[in-house]
């Protein structure tokens, strides 16, 4: 397991004697001391160093060479517990070894900073780091700093070693310590080594920490740093602080320069580095100090800056890729940007490969200004002899300042045009009740010089009737599709237009919404009855009755209202558990008895206290799939009197819903109007109202229109008689009046009727409500349109 470590500080070894091929180091070199003491210091002490240092500070430990031999590279591994000396970083600024220097490896708590590889010795408690100074070069001094660790302290100590690893072969130090240092010669220069301790201080001081505290800029440009000033043992004080950069380049600027620290608090301070594009490429060190009275400590920011890159230019194309039938032309606009301060003349030329199609330049030089763009046109002409297939157009843009640049637009060049058609229909998505029928109006439209006859043919799916007319279309025109199904789900029917060997289709799709039944049933019964059922039960217990759902279409909610003698009945509850909804549904609105349990509002006009009025939406988006059987709600009552069998209803007096007549039951299906659906004891076959708009603006002394259309749901079939009340009535108030107060609907059919508003100048502003109501024997409908008048 010891093969990798011997690997790389043979690598250290070696790479130090080839580095130094003129030099010829001394057969015995001389032994010296590593130790490992205070940043301060300025060599090995007599007895091991004591480091102090506060929790939350970074501890920068010395890691010093004294008295050996003249020296070119290093590979030390440092070794304290991670818990309270968390390893952190390394700083080679200081060091002895001749510059510049460069780092070999370095891992910090097992983990590879820089280098190829950490070691089977590197682990959570380890600073391994090797570094190699200049070219040819050997140090100059035989005593100095080496490198500085550096700790982040996490935890309180009393005490802890602070020393380095074994487990290495052929270093510097006997009984296998992590500690080489190289010289040019194959063998490690022989050295002892000095540990130390480190203990965390229990005075009141302040820590200082800078994040990032390695920055890269490019000259002309600036960073910053955050520097975090924190209180340590019950400090409280003013820190001032002060910046310097070595060598001198950078710019520096501090904000605040002072910090006033309660105790246990932490304040920041944000240093910016600042460089011109005359600032020399270089790795400057910043240091920060703050001191308050005889304290003081600082933090480091190593900063690399970069030479600006030369003025240049771009040069890109938009659109990057053509398509030309052959005999025409396209173009690509072609943009030319001066970065990095460029300024000057770009001459440009263009061409094409392979050859065929021939390209020019709507302008063949351009001047460009610091920052500027502009443009020139590149067109690519054909003829229609042009062989079809794929070419590319270059562009170059060359500058006598700068390197040349360009740009590439790939061109596809199709054959010439053939006479053809296409087909569309509108609209191509239909929603018809069962039994009636609809249209789409189906469009040939001849493309390319085509003039022939299109034949049209129809596919539609099972249980779907379709006829078209007329079945063939000469050159351009359109026909009439209709479609009729008496059974619900979704349909398709497929229209093909043929015209010799040409021939194109278009689908169009049908919907035929299920037509449901909502009942009110006992809890565990899952089909619902011919006719409304009656319930009894024990006075002074409860009775759960299950809204059920039946062969409805797709839904994602409802809002229902039940009616029962509150005398016998008292409303106490509703609950979603088990509902059909999708998703998670969530309640909308809850009024028990009349009263708000939950929600916006209880209805003023259909909420009383013998009412459960429960409304529920599914997950965002989700529906059930059709036909749509099961549970909507639960609701509760307690039995409070003596009953043989008392009817639980549904409410009427509601407008816009589901069921025709007023009832209040609506199903939601997300298309904003309710789906049709039915209760037992009433027809199955009824009539829906519908308006468009059912809500609109208009001034006094104007008119307004609403169209309202009358729809046969089931097979309905019959006269319908039409009546309007507005609200409120008063004086002057707006009229309204129906441009027919009867329709005569046939199986499946829709028929319409207008509604004119009429004011007059005195008529009064505000909103008004317009009822419409359609009756035909015992069925009746109603839709409510509003109208707001303004001056």
């Amino acid at each position: 397991m010891k093969k990798t470590n011997v690997l790389v500080s043979t690598i250290l070894i070696l790479g130090a004697f080839l580095l130094l091929p003129s030099l010829s180091p001394s057969a015995h070199a001389t032994a010296g001391t590593v130790c490992l003491v205070d940043s301060s210091a300025t060599g090995c002490p007599g007895i091991p160093a004591s480091l102090i240092e506060n929790v939350g500070a970074q501890l920068r430990v010395s890691v010093f060479l004294q008295g050996t031999d003249h020296i070119n590279g290093f590979e030390i591994t440092t070794l304290a517990d991670h818990t309270i000396l968390r390893p952190a970083g390394v700083d080679l600024t200081g060091s002895i070894l001749p510059s510049p220097q460069t780092i070999v490896l370095e891992c910090l708590g097992g983990i590879l900073v820089s280098g190829n590889t950490c070691q089977p010795t590197d682990t959570l408690d380890t600073i391994h780091f090797a570094a190699a100074g200049s070219l040819g070069m050997l140090s100059t001094a035989t005593t100095g700093l080496l490198f500085t660790a550096i700790f982040n302290v996490t935890t309180a100590t009393s005490g802890i070693p602070l020393e380095f690893q074994t487990g290495c072969i052929n270093t510097s130090v006997s009984s296998n310590v992590c500690v080489t240092i190289t010289n040019g010669s194959l063998l490690a220069v022989p050295e002892t080594i000095q540990t130390a301790t480190f203990a965390t201080s229990t005075a009141p001081d302040f820590s200082m920490t800078a994040n990032p505290s390695r920055i890269n800029i490019q000259a002309g440009s600036s960073a910053t740093s955050t520097l975090s000033i924190a209180s340590v043992n019950g400090f409280s004080g003013t820190v001032t602080l002060t910046a310097t950069v070595s060598p001198s380049g950078p710019g520096l600027s501090l904000s605040p320069t002072s910090v006033t620290l309660a105790s246990g608090q932490t304040l920041n301070a944000v240093l910016t580095v600042s460089t011109s594009t005359s600032t020399p490429p270089d790795i400057y060190t910043i240091t920060v100090n703050g001191t308050s009275g005889s304290l003081a400590q600082f933090a480091r920011v190593t900063v690399t800056v970069n030479a600006p890159p030369p003025p240049d230019f771009t040069i890109t194309a938009n659109p990057v890729s053509l398509t030309i039938q052959a005999g025409s032309s396209g173009t690509s606009s072609i943009s030319l940007t001066s970065i990095n301060g460029f300024t000057g003349t770009v001459s440009l030329i263009s061409g094409i490969t392979p050859s065929g199609p021939t390209t020019s330049l709507s302008a063949t030089s351009i001047t460009l200004s610091s920052g500027e763009t502009a443009t020139t046109i590149l067109t690519v002409s054909t003829t229609s002899s042009t062989a079809a297939g794929s070419y590319t157009a270059q562009v170059t843009g060359t500058s006598t300042s700068t390197s040349t640049q360009y740009t590439r637009v790939s061109v596809t060049v199709t054959g010439p045009s053939q006479p053809d058609f296409t087909i569309s229909a509108n609209p191509s998505s239909l929603s018809i009740p069962s039994g009636s029928s609809a249209t789409s109006t189906i469009t040939i439209a001849a493309v390319n010089g085509f003039s022939g006859v299109v034949s049209l043919s129809l596919a539609p799916s099972s249980d779907l009737t379709a006829t078209i007319s007329p079945t063939s279309i000469t050159t351009s025109g359109t026909a009439t599709l209709t479609v009729t199904s008496n059974s619900p789900g979704s349909h398709t029917v497929r229209v093909t237009g043929a015209s010799e060997a040409l021939s194109h289709n278009v689908t169009v799709f049908v919907n035929v919404p299920f037509v449901g039944e909502v009942c009110v049933i006992p809890s565990g019964v899952t089909t619902c009855p011919s006719s409304v059922l009656s319930f009894s039960g024990t006075t002074g217990s409860q009775l759960r009755v299950s809204v059920f759902i039946q062969g409805s279409d797709a839904l994602n909610g409802f809002d229902v209202t039940l009616l029962a003698d509150h005398t016998i009945f008292q409303p106490v509850n509703a609950d979603l558990t088990g509902t059909i909804l999708a998703g998670t549904p969530s309640v909308v609105v809850k009024c028990i008895g009349g009263i708000l349990v939950q929600g916006p509002a209880c209805s003023a006009t259909t909420d009383t206290i013998d009412t459960i009025h429960f409304a529920a939406v599914g997950g965002l988006g989700l529906l059930t799939t059709p036909p749509t059987t099961g549970l909507l709600f639960t609701a509760a009552y307690n039995i409070i009197a003596t009953t043989s069998g008392t009817v639980i209803n549904f409410q009427t007096g509601c407008i816009d819903t589901s069921v025709s007549g007023g009832i209040c039951v609506t199903i939601a299906n997300g298309t904003g109007t309710p789906a049709p659906e039915t209760i037992p004891g009433r027809p199955s076959s009824s009539f829906t109202i519908s308006a468009t708009p059912t809500a609109f603006t208009i001034s006094r002394g104007s008119q307004g229109t609403s169209t309202v259309i009358l729809t046969s749901i089931g097979g309905f079939a019959g006269t319908i008689n039409l009546s309007s009340a507005i609200s409120p009535v008063s004086r002057h108030g707006p009229a309204a009046t129906l441009s027919t107060s009867q329709g005569t609907l046939s199986s499946g059919s829709s028929v319409s009727t207008v509604l004119t508003i009429s004011t007059g100048k005195n008529t009064p502003s505000g909103t008004y409500t317009i009822t419409i109501t359609g009756t035909s024997g015992s069925l009746s409908d109603s839709i409510t349109i509003t109208v707001t008048i303004t001056r």
